[in-house]
């Protein structure tokens, strides 16, 4: 080779660094910019009126109160309960955590991390900034982003821990893990996997690490607390999900890569990497504990879908603390085939750019966004209402109980300074539910919200579509849903043409 080529090539190895370094950097920012705009302005839907309500919360007992009647763990409603005093009851107000968290979980990949080269912890920070679900997650009032960003961090600390097995890394592993758990409860299959990793691989030394323990001890006391709670929601009679089915998996695959077309990107890399990769990177190649990262991820996942298919437990969105241990993977997969093909990183993240920028172009509403009575109590404020007959109409209602309907069913009423007597109506399944749910609504002044989601069984609008004029001629009613959900908002002698239009 002449002077002048290894001059060229030395000169070009002393800039992808920086390049990939730029490249990151700019997936981070675009990323940004996508979480705060994409979903901007769409209505709170039900579970983040849930987050509403404790962020509402002016006092340590309400919001005590309300975390334990949530089904999920209490970390995020604590977090909301005290921004709610800073940011208000406003949409962007009770997303704006979420956001933040958003928008911090991808630097977590850029924490160096033993066996994991500088290059493929830049490629792990474009695939986490680029993995799709996260852009509308950042605009949801609930536990998600902080979820990603704690799991994010907990890939890292088991990264760490793997490779250095002393009381420091153990703590920094144990505090990230139960904050993980405290988050969401699928964590715990998580945690539970790498713990068992750990075990099995350095075996005395990690028995003496024993004292980190310590650091699960909130958790524990809270799921402890807490069991009962959840033990009501997870009866059969009451879950609004059923048990995994094989023509569910797909969904699943989708959701844990982020979309359709990611997962083509992924399991494609993923099998050149492993037909191509015969070869591997030598800072890779001395150390195997980061495949153990991406193992623990792949053993919860197989762990949460077998749970599913034996019980109602699983739907796309509780894969998501297994998300960054899998995407870690994927950038592990490109440097292994980086030792054959120099711009495979490069082209993997460029794959995934392009991917993410199509499914922002093709944007559209998750179902859960549909299943939102904003626009239906705004228009039920305009209607004058001053008596709320508010009907859940789900078999989680009897649960929930009626304080906590109330509670529910009036939030947007309460946040817009609107006085309303809100009257839950907890039922069985009947398809003449409509005779008791209006027949509350006589006084003058009353109005009337009936939701109901047609692919939960016991269901009363699932059973018959409530048509409240065959009662009441004077009734006048509008369904803010859709084909799935219904969102039945109805007032006396009011057209629905003057209520305002569905977001």
């Amino acid at each position: 080779m002449s002077e002048s080529n290894q001059a060229a090539e030395q000169v070009g190895g002393a800039r992808r660094p920086y390049l990939a370094a730029a490249a990151a950097a700019a997936a981070v920012v675009a990323s940004a910019i996508v979480r705060a705009t994409l979903a901007r302005g769409e209505a709170l839907w039900l579970d983040e009126v849930w987050t509403g309500v404790m962020a509402s919360q002016h006092a340590a007992a309400g919001v005590w109160r309300q975390l334990y009647n949530d089904v999920n763990a209490p970390l995020y409603g604590l977090v909301a309960a005290l921004w709610g005093q800073v940011g208000g009851l406003s949409d962007e107000g009770l997303r704006a955590p979420g956001l933040v968290f958003g928008c911090l979980a991808p630097l977590a990949a850029l924490l160096p991390v033993p066996g994991v080269p500088r290059s493929a912890r830049l490629l792990w920070c474009v695939l986490l900034a680029g993995w799709t679900p996260a852009f509308w997650f950042a605009q949801d009032a609930r536990c998600y982003t902080l979820l990603f960003l704690l799991t994010a961090l907990g890939a890292v600390a088991f990264g760490r821990l793997l490779a250095r097995p002393a009381l420091g890394p153990a703590f920094a592993w144990a505090t990230v893990s139960s904050l993980s758990i405290l988050t969401h409860y699928h964590a715990i299959l998580l945690v539970a996997c790498q713990g068992l990793i750990y075990l099995a691989v350095h075996r005395g030394r990690a028995l003496r690490t024993w004292p980190a323990l310590v650091m699960f001890l909130p958790a524990a006391g809270w799921i402890a607390y807490h069991l009962p709670r959840v033990a009501a929601y997870a009866d059969p009679q009451v879950a609004w999900y059923g048990r995994m089915r094989l023509r569910k998996l797909w969904r699943l695959a989708d959701f844990l890569f982020g979309n359709r077309n990611a997962l083509i990107v992924g399991v494609g890399w993923a099998a050149l990497a492993v037909v191509l990769g015969k070869r591997i990177r030598p800072s890779v190649e001395r150390s195997g504990q980061p495949w153990l990262v991406v193992a623990a991820s792949a053993a919860a996942i197989l762990l949460a879908v077998g749970l599913g298919f034996l019980r109602p437990s699983l739907v796309d969105r509780y894969l998501l603390p297994f998300v960054p241990g899998l995407l870690l993977g994927l950038a592990l997969a490109g440097e292994r085939l980086k030792a054959r093909w120099r711009l495979a990183p490069a082209v993997l993240g460029l794959a995934w750019a392009v991917q993410a920028a199509v499914w922002v172009a093709h944007y559209k509403p998750p179902p859960e966004r549909h299943y939102s009575f904003e626009a239906a109590s705004e228009a039920l404020m305009a209607a004058g209402a001053q008596r709320l007959v508010f009907y859940w109409d789900h078999p989680a209602a009897a649960v929930v109980g009626a304080a906590q309907l109330r509670e529910v069913g009036g939030f947007f009423f309460r946040r817009a300074g609107h006085p309303v007597a809100v009257d839950p109506v907890i039922l069985r399944p009947s398809g003449e539910a409509q005779t008791e749910v209006f027949g509350r609504a006589r006084a003058p002044g009353s109005a009337v919200l009936w939701m109901y989601d047609r692919g939960v069984p016991g269901t009363s609008g699932r059973l018959r579509s409530p048509h409240p004029e065959r009662l009441d001629a004077a009734w006048r009613c509008h369904d803010y849903g859709t084909t799935a959900v219904g969102i039945l908002a109805c007032a006396r002698g009011v057209r629905p043409a003057s209520y305002p239009p569905r977001r």
